[in-house]
């Protein structure tokens, strides 16, 4: 088969050594039968007649050989992709026309795509990840994924038998951590010991957790530092081993670094690492290690050999307990498994939301390329007419001229998906900064949008695809005359009564419509929300303020905001700052708005968002959301003159962000 193999590539890439070695064997068969007729008694000339005679013509029989090597199909379309290749670079304004209407549709596919995986398929970079699965408590007739409290975890961690491993997490601590010169509030993890060798990851430097250094409550003050970290805050030192750090005001010693390639297990990267023993370090609100009622973790697990989803499923709804029953729909009621993969589950729908809307204006938009480049080939293919007479007066089948034009068709759609993915790449990088750069609280996160082997191949193949499905109808019809009817007809367009013309004239300007009116509404709508509703956000910023991470008490934590206001008054570009509370003024909140006449206020009444304008301004320009609860933020109004040059400080309990980001930063110590 190898040998047969070899032989078919080298007639296809180097076609001159098998074209001499059948000349010189089509010659001594020849002079063979010629000597053989000589021996018979006739002369040389009789002999050579009578050999070419039996043996036929030469070219006829170099043409069955050819074909007997089965790659007859194969040069026929090498030959048509070349000369599809020369009547581009002869048409070099259809070929530009074609190939940006190609690549800016297979870019656009692309990027939704790109989306679509990181959302719902993208697996974490760990060992072996189609194994992994998240467990989670369900809620609301199990419409809502929610959390479990510790003891809940370690009794499921305990019972099960279809998993290899369970492991808790609780990966959204906010943590205000200082070492040498660097103190700022971070997004942190508390983690069980058993997360980092159930994954499969291997430390950078140092170690991960032992068994027994998450086993007391608040005992073992031992922290993990990311990769990023690391290197920003200690060079890539190894020095960093051993270093005292101070994570919310209590000492912690660093004993390893997570590699490069894990940033944690959700969208937001968690920068350092400590014990679920710890987590009243990193968790306040209530006590996470012995209140069955404190839902704060997730769960991870790996399944075990030769065990499925579905049975680990069915196990673990039998050790659901018995309380869970009688809980209200809001707490949690079961317990299901998925496989662990994408965005965090708990965006699933927002996600999908998003994801289909964008494949809606996709299709649409590759309706509209296929229409626009039929409508071009048809017109391309009027014009050729004489010439593909003049083809088939040679010789040339229907079908062949077909092929030809199909041929053409598909290389402009390859060429325009391979353009269209470099485009996806910034579409991709463009949606991100918009919408994936930053959460709602202003901490960075991290979606995986690079393009992965399955999304490019897709994208192609869907190039492909079109590419044929939008070159078949002008093919068949730009082939259909004979070769006199051809040679007849000097058209050089279209025809006024052409009906495919109409027909694709027509649906491409009801798209068009369409498309402009959507386009026009969108960009509307975002010059309103970037403009705001009732105030002008351009020279407004708001800065955090979260003394109770390093457990201020109430005196000293007023004491410490009212002087941050006084600094920030008395900086020369700030017209005014001021103290709001957290709550519906910056979170959002709904209420019924309903007049007094109005006898059923249930079915009459219209809901009303409240500071939704604050929310979505915050987090189009991407820089801080002041959310949460026991915590205060502080509005500044800047002049506009002293955008470039003011000075903003980020405060020792929070951070601080602008709607515009171009301040500068410098860091302050607490207040004493």
């Amino acid at each position: 088969m190898w040998r047969d193999l070899f032989f078919r590539l080298r007639a296809i890439f180097r076609r001159e050594t098998p074209e001499g070695e059948l000349d010189e064997e089509l010659r001594f068969h020849l002079e063979e039968q010629v000597k053989a007729y000589e021996q018979a008694g006739l002369t040389h000339e009789a002999a050579v007649r009578r050999a070419r005679l039996n043996f036929g013509g030469l070219d006829e029989v170099k043409e069955k050989c050819r074909q007997a090597r089965g790659i007859s199909l194969l040069e026929t379309t090498l030959q048509d992709v070349r000369f599809a290749i020369r009547g581009l670079r002869r048409s070099p304004i259809f070929a530009l026309v074609a190939l940006v209407t190609l690549a800016l549709t297979a870019g656009t596919i692309s990027t939704v795509f790109n989306l679509a995986n990181t959302f719902f398929f993208r697996r974490l970079p760990v060992d072996r990840p189609e194994q992994l699965v998240a467990v989670a408590p369900t809620r609301h007739h199990g419409t809502f994924l929610g959390w479990i409290s510790y003891r809940d975890y370690l009794r499921f961690r305990d019972r099960n038998t279809t998993l290899q491993g369970l492991a808790a997490h609780y990966s959204t601590a906010p943590l205000f951590v200082s070492a040498g010169n660097h103190a700022r509030e971070i997004n942190g993890a508390a983690v069980s010991a058993n997360l980092f060798p159930l994954l499969g990851v291997k430390a950078a430097l140092g170690r991960f957790f032992r068994p027994d250094e998450d086993s007391v409550p608040d005992r073992d003050h031992v922290a993990i530092l990311a990769y990023d970290l690391w290197r920003n805050w200690f060079g890539s030192s190894a020095d960093a081993l051993g270093a005292a750090i101070k994570i919310n005001g209590s000492s912690f010693t660093v004993i390893g670094v997570a590699p490069a390639t894990f940033r944690g297990m959700l969208e937001i990267p968690s920068e350092i690492y400590i014990p679920t023993m710890m987590l009243h370090v990193g968790y306040r609100y209530c006590d996470a290690l012995r209140d069955d009622s404190c839902t704060t973790l997730s769960m991870v697990g790996r399944l075990a050999p030769g065990r499925s989803i579905e049975e680990a499923k069915a196990e673990m709804r039998t050790l659901v307990p018995l309380n869970w029953g009688k809980a209200p729909e809001s707490d949690n009621t079961g317990l299901t498994v998925l496989p662990l993969r994408g965005a965090n589950n708990h965006n699933h729908e927002s996600h999908a939301r998003f994801v289909r809307l964008l494949f809606l204006v996709a299709a649409v938009l590759l309706i509209v390329c296929c229409t626009n480049l039929a409508s071009l080939l048809t017109a391309r293919g009027v014009a050729r007419e004489r010439e593909f007479a003049i083809r088939a007066s040679l010789g040339a089948a229907r079908l062949r001229l077909v092929r030809q034009l199909i041929t053409e068709s598909v290389l402009l759609a390859a060429m325009g998906g391979v353009l269209g993915t470099f485009i996806s790449l910034g579409l991709t990088g463009a949606v991100r900064s918009m919408f994936y750069s930053m959460d709602a609280e202003g901490h960075p996160i991290y979606y995986d949008f690079g393009p992965q082997p399955a999304v490019l191949l897709a994208v192609l193949t869907i190039s492909v695809i079109a590419g044929f499905c939008f070159g078949l109808i002008p093919a068949i019809r730009s082939s259909r005359h004979g070769p006199g009817e051809g040679l007849k007809s000097h058209a050089p367009s279209l025809s006024a009564g052409s009906r495919l013309s109409h027909w694709l004239v027509g649906t491409q300007a009801a798209f068009a419509v369409a498309l402009l009116a959507i386009a026009t509404l969108l960009l509307a709508s975002t010059h309103m929300l970037a403009r705001g509703i009732s105030f002008e956000p351009s020279h407004v910023a708001l800065m955090r303020l979260r003394p109770g991470l390093l457990k201020y008490p109430p005196q000293r934590a007023q004491q410490f905001q009212r002087t941050v206001i006084r600094r920030l008054r008395s900086l020369p570009g700030v017209e005014s700052a001021s103290m709001i509370g957290t709550g519906v003024v910056l979170l959002g909140g709904q209420a019924e708005v309903a007049l007094p006449a109005w006898s059923d206020l249930k079915r009459q009444a219209v809901v009303a968002n409240m500071a939704t304008s604050v929310l979505v301004i915050s987090q189009r320009y991407a820089r801080l959301f002041c959310a949460g609860a026991n915590s205060m933020c502080v509005t500044i109004s800047i002049r506009p003159a002293s955008q470039s040059s003011i000075k903003l400080s980020r405060s020792a309990c929070g951070h601080t962000r602008t709607l515009l980001g171009k301040f500068s930063w410098s860091t302050v110590k607490p207040i004493a």
